[in-house]
């Protein structure tokens, strides 16, 4: 009987990963767990998340790298002809199969785990990527269920895309495109048949689950944290990113973050960096405070959420869901970019509290230590339980529905 492998590739690195481990781990009692990552970058960015890291590790027998020498030739020889060919279906097709040969993934699972007799049953891809192992792997008459899923939890805007940008929409090409709520729905449905749309929950949000991120050991002395008040902050300093005045309104926002809490009596600062960002413009910032005041950590934010009386985090990120889903409040930092808050729907939907400006945020972060039950905070935890109405059977859902695409699939062969 054939061993069945359930394979992910990861395009980005650690937010794919942390969203759909859960499911794996459920799965890994019956499917071999392979990883594939598209680029070292995106490895070591799982690898700077230790707790998730460690997990990942537990259930997925084998991983593998990709090299740029890998299919060097076709590579090279797809970046020659495409000026030329760029429409020709035909020519860009056969390249793009030799380059995205799936027996090329199959060598590397016999290689590396020793499995003789196999077959890829689940091919995860995550949503955000135009995939070419998924354009090649879907022609296939007996190939495996194609599994999209997102890479964070954030809330996306329940707005379908307008006419004048469908044709900028590449399309899904999976079985199954996996959503955390039902508002997405109507999003989604310009990327793939809506047929093949389910909301399934975020599966990591399961305090089965929850309890596994946090029975782990931090990676710092958790001493430190003896009678003081704790405030963590999930930030991405994108100064690589910016210039002029919006460079400079970031650098003064954090120099007014780090101020704040600074005058805090007996506070302990603990702040996570996104995996993907270095900033040495940043870390700079941060030598001008007191270094009794603060530690680095990369520790997932669910974990510091728990032991924090708040989080702080950056504008549009998926920090405060990390807080909420441990019933921690949250704090969002005031916009520094012209219209960064147009696509805020975490704001619209009263999860992220933002601070309007330096004065505002103060005074929220001597209300979140002062008046924990206060209704703004009782507010926040109730909007995302409203949205994240699968809170602790999300995984159970996600695999039902695999489960059953698995049995639709089969008896259509």
């Amino acid at each position: 009987m054939k061993k069945k492998v359930a394979l992910l590739i990861i395009n980005n690195g650690f937010g794919e990963v942390d969203w759909i481990l859960p499911v794996l781990y459920k799965l890994s009692k019956n499917y071999t767990i392979f990883t594939y990552f598209r680029s070292q970058s995106a490895f070591s960015s799982l690898k700077m998340v230790n707790e998730i890291f460690h997990l990942w590790k537990k259930i997925s027998k084998g991983y593998y790298v990709e090299k740029k020498f890998d299919n060097f030739f076709w590579k090279g020889l797809r970046k020659i002809i495409n000026p030329i060919y760029k429409k020709n279906v035909i020519i860009n097709s056969f390249i793009n199969k030799k380059i995205h040969d799936i027996n090329f993934i199959e060598k590397k699972i016999f290689n590396i785990l020793g499995l003789k007799n196999f077959e890829i049953s689940i091919f995860f891809s995550e949503f955000g990527v135009y995939s070419g192992w998924v354009e090649t792997i879907k022609n296939n008459f007996k190939r495996p269920l194609i599994v999209h899923f997102p890479s964070h939890s954030s809330i996306f805007s329940k707005k379908k895309i307008k006419e004048n940008q469908l044709r900028k929409v590449k399309m899904l090409s999976g079985d199954l495109l996996l959503l955390s709520t039902k508002r997405e729905i109507a999003r989604f449905e310009n990327f793939i048949s809506i047929n093949k749309i389910t909301v399934g929950g975020v599966p990591k949000f399961d305090n089965w689950w929850i309890k596994k991120v946090l029975n782990s050991k931090f990676d710092f002395n958790v001493k430190k944290l003896h009678n003081k008040s704790v405030i963590s902050i999930g930030i991405r300093p994108k100064f690589h990113l910016l210039e002029g005045k919006d460079f400079n309104r970031l650098e003064s926002q954090i120099h007014d973050v780090m101020k704040v809490l600074s005058e805090i009596k007996n506070v302990l600062i603990i702040i996570k960096v996104h995996p993907k960002i270095n900033s040495p413009h940043f870390f700079k910032i941060l030598e001008n405070y007191n270094r009794k005041k603060w530690i680095l950590s990369k520790s997932h934010l669910t974990k510091l959420s728990k032991i924090s009386n708040c989080i702080i985090n950056s504008i549009n990120s998926a920090v405060p869901l990390d807080a909420l889903c441990v019933n921690k409040p949250a704090i969002e930092l005031w916009p520094v970019i012209k219209n960064e808050n147009k696509t805020n729907e975490q704001k619209k939907e009263g999860i992220s509290i933002q601070a309007k400006n330096r004065g505002n945020f103060s005074h929220l972060i001597k209300l979140v230590l002062n008046k924990p039950n206060h209704q703004i905070w009782l507010g926040q935890k109730k909007s995302f339980i409203n949205i994240y109405k699968y809170k602790n059977r999300s995984t159970l859902k996600v695999i039902n529905i695999i489960n059953n695409s698995l049995k639709k699939m089969e008896n259509l062969r």
